[in-house]
């Protein structure tokens, strides 16, 4: 199995675990054979919640990136002040 699909089958089992919480949340059953998209309209909801981990993600790796960054400068800058004290 390749990485795609993997990743498919994960975001759709997490899918359909997201989608069982709001039937929960609306007390609608799988027997009564309601659209996915017409529960995520009654609870105003627009994308779903993988759209919204990948972004979290995201945010969070530019974080990481950003700081990783600062850090390398100020390492630099201190291993600079560190040899300008040795001489």
């Amino acid at each position: 199995m390749d990485l795609k699909s993997r990743k498919y089958q994960k975001n759709s089992k997490v899918e359909a675990v997201e989608m069982d919480a709001m039937r929960r949340s609306l007390c609608i059953s799988r027997k009564d054979r309601v659209r996915n998209e017409t529960i995520k309209q009654e609870m105003g909801i627009e994308g779903n919640i993988v759209q919204d981990i990948e972004k979290k993600q995201l945010t969070w790796y530019e974080h990481v990136k950003r700081i990783s960054e600062r850090l390398s400068n100020f390492k630099v800058a201190t291993d600079r002040s560190m040899e300008k004290e040795k001489a």
